[in-house]
Protein backbone atom coordinates (compact mmCIF):
# COMPACT_ATOMS: atom_id res chain seq x y z
CA UNK A 1 0.00 0.00 0.00
CA UNK A 2 2.95 2.22 -0.11
CA UNK A 3 3.14 2.59 3.70
CA UNK A 4 6.96 1.76 4.32
CA UNK A 5 9.23 3.97 5.83
CA UNK A 6 12.20 4.20 2.88
CA UNK A 7 15.84 4.98 3.99
CA UNK A 8 18.27 6.70 1.79
CA UNK A 9 21.73 5.01 2.69
CA UNK A 10 24.94 4.31 1.21
CA UNK A 11 27.52 2.15 2.83
CA UNK A 12 28.22 3.61 6.20
CA UNK A 13 26.12 7.01 6.00
CA UNK A 14 21.98 6.21 7.50
CA UNK A 15 19.92 9.04 5.89
CA UNK A 16 16.98 10.12 6.78
CA UNK A 17 13.71 7.82 6.26
CA UNK A 18 10.72 9.01 4.17
CA UNK A 19 6.77 7.28 3.52
CA UNK A 20 7.79 5.57 0.33
CA UNK A 21 4.16 6.61 -0.77
CA UNK A 22 4.49 3.69 -3.64
CA UNK A 23 0.90 2.11 -3.93
CA UNK A 24 -2.52 2.71 -4.30
CA UNK A 25 -3.05 6.16 -2.55
CA UNK A 26 -6.68 5.36 -1.49
CA UNK A 27 -5.93 2.70 0.24
CA UNK A 28 -2.61 4.32 1.92
CA UNK A 29 -5.07 7.38 3.13
CA UNK A 30 -7.64 5.44 4.48
CA UNK A 31 -5.24 3.08 6.91
CA UNK A 32 -3.44 6.67 7.70
CA UNK A 33 -7.02 8.41 8.82
CA UNK A 34 -8.20 5.04 10.69
CA UNK A 35 -4.46 5.30 12.77
CA UNK A 36 -5.29 8.58 14.23
CA UNK A 37 -8.55 7.61 16.55
CA UNK A 38 -6.79 4.69 17.90
CA UNK A 39 -4.15 6.81 18.66
CA UNK A 40 -6.33 9.23 20.65
CA UNK A 41 -8.86 6.55 22.39
CA UNK A 42 -6.39 3.59 22.37
CA UNK A 43 -3.40 3.72 25.44
CA UNK A 44 -1.44 1.19 24.12
CA UNK A 45 -1.23 2.87 20.63
CA UNK A 46 -0.78 6.14 22.15
CA UNK A 47 1.87 5.08 24.35
CA UNK A 48 3.89 3.33 21.20
CA UNK A 49 3.23 6.58 18.90
CA UNK A 50 4.73 8.79 21.91
CA UNK A 51 7.78 6.08 22.15
CA UNK A 52 8.70 6.52 18.42
CA UNK A 53 8.56 10.12 18.48
CA UNK A 54 10.30 11.18 21.75
CA UNK A 55 13.24 8.42 21.59
CA UNK A 56 16.63 9.80 21.77
CA UNK A 57 18.43 7.26 19.19
CA UNK A 58 16.10 7.90 15.59
CA UNK A 59 12.97 9.26 16.72
CA UNK A 60 10.97 9.29 14.10
CA UNK A 61 8.05 12.50 13.25
CA UNK A 62 4.53 12.71 13.67
CA UNK A 63 3.50 10.62 10.34
CA UNK A 64 6.21 8.49 10.24
CA UNK A 65 5.07 7.06 14.00
CA UNK A 66 1.01 6.87 12.64
CA UNK A 67 2.89 4.84 9.19
CA UNK A 68 5.14 2.39 11.52
CA UNK A 69 1.76 1.57 13.42
CA UNK A 70 -0.21 0.72 10.66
Amino acid sequence: AGLTLKENSSGQRKGQKHISKRGRKRLRSVLFRAMIPLIRHNEAFRELHEYYTTRSVNPLTGKQSIVALC
